[in-house]
């Protein structure tokens, strides 16, 4: 705690925020960078997919297959028919419990079933707004710890604030260096 006080830290956002590069294909991060760069088409296909890309179970790739779950069947359907499936898929996600591990993608197939595949933005316009903008900080996020690596990289973790860091001094009340 003292070398903390004393010397301060780089503060990086978790994976939970931005996903986990090594174990996610799909990133949260991933799908707010395509809705900044006003590639709906995308952001719903990166949400769809889902984090790890739609892999099926670890045995069997059939999606009628007892083991594999509504949501994994969902992704298959619409992967395979290249998203142009949207009630099939609708339907592979079952109407049946409404957990919390799919609501998002079905909410996004629900806006896609109403206001077709070609307008992407309103299905994920039927998002929350705080989901929408999870997605935007996930992305914020990266770019900050890509940031703070950069900044560690050229100028090293040293003891002292330098030109641009931003810090918090009990002896005065700038916060900024520069």
């Amino acid at each position: 705690v003292q070398l903390i006080r004393q010397s301060g830290f780089i503060n990086f956002y978790g994976t939970q925020r931005v996903g986990d590069p090594i174990k996610d294909t799909v990133r949260p991060s991933d799908i707010g960078k395509a809705m900044l760069q006003q590639n709906f088409s995308r952001a719903v296909d990166l949400l769809l997919m889902g984090r790890q890309g739609g892999t099926t179970t670890t045995n069997n790739k059939d999606h009628h297959s007892p083991t594999t779950t509504p949501l994994q069947q969902m992704r298959q359907v619409y992967q395979a028919s290249g998203g142009s499936a949207v009630s099939a898929a609708l339907k592979a996600l079952g109407g049946g419990s409404r957990n919390n591990c799919s609501s998002r993608e079905r909410t996004v197939l629900q806006g896609l079933k109403r206001y077709g595949t070609n307008r992407p933005l309103l299905a994920l316009k039927c998002l929350n707004f705080n989901v929408r903008m999870f997605y935007i900080h996930a992305y914020q996020s990266l770019v900050w710890n890509q940031m703070a690596s950069e900044r560690i990289r050229l100028l090293g973790s040293s003891e002292k604030a330098v030109v641009g860091d931003l810090y918090y001094s009990t002896t005065t009340t700038t916060t900024t260096m520069g």
